[in-house]
């Protein structure tokens, strides 16, 4: 046998196999969350609000204004007076023009009230309503049959509550002072007969009794000044009214 010939031709030399570095596990975990959050909003759609953007300051301020509108409406007669032809007089310069005119005399009046309420707390009188009612008619018995209370009042620019407080104020007095008042039967029987025709009474003992009632009720009065004076004299009292 032939002897095989030996090849002379050379083996191909094997082309060299390039190596692709791999990511590290934490680089590739990093790849695939960022392609995956980019899938994810680019997947999401874009909705355009086309519709009129609202202004919040515009709206809170119409919400103001509709508020104290109502606030003005509700209140009115606290802020204004009186308008005169559409224009306002306002409450405050009504209330400037009452204190410069009666401010004084009126606060003075509210001090004597003040007063004369601390004194009969102290002394422990009290008054009672169907006291000052008994008052009240008393005094609108007086008027006679052809004129009301009522009517009276109401050309003071008062109310029947606003009369009773005054017949408390009255009644505090009389107890305060009833024992600094002292009448005597001549003083009475005096009264009677100079101003027998005054009297209502029908009988004697009714007109005796309605003089000294009357002549009580003076006293009272002329005692009154003296005693608030020496009580204002006494008393820590501070104004500011000018």
């Amino acid at each position: 046998m032939e002897k095989e010939k030996k090849s002379t031709r050379k083996p191909a030399a094997k082309k060299p196999v390039r190596k692709t570095k791999s990511l590290p596990k934490t680089q590739e975990n990093i790849v695939e969350a960022v392609s995956v959050e980019t899938l994810t909003v680019s997947e999401t759609p874009v909705v355009k609000n086309s519709g009129p953007k609202i202004n919040t300051f515009s709206l809170i301020f119409v919400l103001m204004v509709v508020i104290l509108g109502l606030l003005g409406y509700l209140f009115r007669d606290r802020i204004f007076a009186a308008t005169v032809n559409g224009k306002p007089i306002f409450r405050y310069e009504l209330n400037e023009r009452m204190v410069k005119t009666f401010g004084k005399e009126v606060l003075e009046n509210l001090i004597v009230e003040r007063l004369v309420a601390e004194e009969a707390a102290k002394n422990s009188i009290a008054v009672t309503s169907d006291e000052v009612d008994e008052e009240v008619k008393k005094v609108s018995e007086s008027l006679g049959p052809d004129t009301k209370l009522e009517d009276i009042l109401k050309f003071q620019g008062m109310t029947l509550e606003d009369f009773k407080e005054q017949m408390r104020l009255k009644i505090q007095v009389n107890k305060l002072l009833a024992n600094e008042v002292v009448i005597s039967d001549e003083e009475i029987a005096d009264f009677v007969e100079n101003n027998s025709q005054s009297l209502t009474a029908a009988d004697d003992e009714g007109k005796k009794e309605e003089a000294r009632n009357i002549l009580k009720e003076q006293k009272i009065n002329q005692a009154f000044g003296t005693w608030i004076d020496e009580l204002m004299k006494n008393s820590k009292i501070t104004r500011y009214l000018n």
